[in-house]
């Protein structure tokens, strides 16, 4: 290759890419908080009674339910990390 770019640039861009990814990334879940949506449950989370699953965003967003692998349930998004949320089983009232 003609003119390669070296390594220690490479790198350097990368980081400055992954850390303007990471800000992105948790203001866009940020934002989020308070909002209601659908998840779909995908696993098990790592502490008993926890769920896991994807946002129509596709941010893994983990909960304390008994929702089963597969299930689609109306959660509102309480809390935002770099890598996930946190939400609750949604609230609706009776009609």
């Amino acid at each position: 290759m003609e003119n390669p770019i070296p390594a220690s640039v490479m790198d350097e861009r990368l980081q400055r890419l992954q850390q303007r990814l990471a800000e992105h990334s948790i203001a866009f879940n940020r934002s989020c908080i308070g909002k209601e949506t659908r998840v779909l449950i995908e696993k098990p989370g790592r502490k008993p009674g926890q769920m896991i699953g994807k946002s129509p965003w596709l941010q893994s967003v983990h909960l304390d339910c008994d929702a089963a692998i597969g299930d689609i349930i109306d959660v509102t998004l309480i809390a935002a990390g770099p890598n996930s949320m946190a939400g609750a089983i949604s609230e609706r009232e009776a009609a």
